[in-house]
């Protein structure tokens, strides 16, 4: 009966493993043995690099440590097998990770996962962004999503260069395979100056992905306020060309006039 190994990556056949180029990534996988027999492991052929061999591993070892050899595997002992994958520079490089265990009888197991690197762009749902016009003394708030469909956990870092930039909530995540995070840029401008700056999202060595933003600061509105704070009154003298109603003699009607023939009917019915 053959090891098994966890679903720590996609196995060879269901899919592929995703991941960005020139990243290292570890992986932990768990290793059963439900063999009625002891396996002693052979060091000279436990490990099959990838075919091409493009990807680079590192750091192989079971149970936290670098493996001493022969190893001794019991019925029903689970191994921690832990090895770096460090992926090439170019975008769209497939390559299949062989892992095989051999002991005196031959293969006691074989593992075959299939990986691509992809285009780290793919991981931000905007290329910009543009806040367009923003009244000082106000803010405007734009979301920014982010997801990882890579085999890798990253810890994702978002920073700005933007004085008047701020992050709605953590500007720190770590996400592991299939998670997203969607986090509110926001932008409070402070002086009439255009906003002409970035927003970079970065994960170690394999994510730096640089957002431009734009935006303008404007005045705010006057929101029919003088600048002593009184509200603006309507001219009541002058009258206004096109208005209505207007009065018996076709002239404009202005608030002055409606208010004078008030009075007048008051008058008229005795009431002051």
């Amino acid at each position: 009966m053959a090891l098994i190994i966890d679903n720590c990556l996609i196995p060879e056949g269901s899919g592929t493993n995703e991941m960005y180029p020139n990243c290292c990534c570890t992986f932990q996988c768990i290793v059963s043995n439900p063999d009625p027999d002891r396996i002693i492991l052979n060091g000279n052929f436990a490990f099959s690099e990838f075919t091409p061999p493009f990807y680079t591993i590192n750091n192989f070892l079971i149970d936290g440590s670098a493996p001493s050899y022969p190893f001794l595997f019991l019925q029903g002992q689970d191994i921690t097998l832990q090895f770096d994958v460090c992926a090439p520079t170019d975008v769209n490089n497939s390559s299949t990770l062989g892992i095989k265990f051999f002991d005196s009888r031959g293969t006691a197991g074989e593992f075959n996962f299939d990986f691509i690197t992809i285009n780290p762009e793919t991981a931000v749902d905007l290329t910009s962004i543009d806040f367009s016009n923003v009244p000082l003394g106000s803010s405007a708030s734009i979301p920014i999503s982010f997801f990882n469909s890579t085999a890798c956990c990253y810890e994702y870092f978002l920073s700005t260069d933007c004085t008047d930039i701020t992050f709605e909530t953590s500007a720190t995540s770590l996400l592991c395979q299939g998670q997203g995070e969607t986090i509110n840029i926001i932008y409070t401008p402070t002086s009439l100056d255009g906003l002409d700056c970035t927003v970079t999202i970065e994960a170690g060595m394999c994510l730096n992905i640089q957002l431009p933003l734009t935006g303008t600061a404007v005045e705010p509105p006057s929101g029919g306020s003088t600048s002593n704070g009184q509200k603006n009154k309507v001219d009541q003298t002058t009258p206004v060309a096109n208005c209505s109603p207007r009065t018996a003699n076709n002239r404009c009607q202005t608030a002055r006039t409606m208010q004078s023939a008030i009075r007048t009917n008051a008058r008229r019915f005795g009431k002051r």
